[in-house]
């Protein structure tokens, strides 16, 4: 073909196509290998297992789309916005809501600190209780503060009342 400048052509299935080394490393810098499925690709590895491997930091400076699944092992740092257009789940393989999180008991399920007057006013869902105000509810519904009811109050069942009704 002669809009090509380069042409390699593999001499058998499971050889090496490319190789490019860097003096005293262990590892190559790129390898290019194919099988009878596919060919890979490997940058600072020699045996690629993907399509694409890469042993070490990448950077894509403008958009990475990704059809089919994205799996992350270890932490993930997203920086600006995130734009979710189905439902995310946290411990949840299929979420059944925008934002489905599984609260198993462990940890806060849900955690928003916010400083209003000085003060730490934190919002917190854990064990199927919300604490608004408190770390750590101890009923189904826990306020410190005040609270605004601009409509009915209703009341199924006793009402404990610890201070003066106004």
């Amino acid at each position: 073909d002669t809009n090509v400048d380069l042409h390699l052509r593999q001499s058998q299935l499971n050889q090496t196509a490319l190789k490019v080394d860097i003096k005293d490393a262990a590892e190559p810098a790129l390898i290019v290998k194919s099988d009878a499925v596919s060919g890979k690709l490997g940058v600072n590895t020699a045996s690629p297992q993907h399509e694409l491997d890469v042993t070490g930091s990448a950077r894509i400076s403008n958009a990475l789309v990704a059809q089919g699944n994205v799996t992350v092992h270890g932490t993930s740092d997203l920086q600006n916005t995130v734009n979710v257009h189905a439902n995310m789940g946290f411990t949840v393989a299929e979420p059944q809501a925008r934002l489905h999180i599984l609260d198993d008991g462990q940890q806060d399920a849900l955690r928003i600190d916010s400083q209003f007057n000085g003060e730490q006013t934190p919002l917190v869902y854990k064990n199927g209780m919300l604490g608004l105000g408190y770390h750590n509810p101890r009923v189904q519904l826990d306020v410190k503060g005040d609270a605004n009811i601009s409509d009915e109050l209703t009341v199924m069942g006793q009402t404990k009342l610890e201070h003066t009704l106004y």
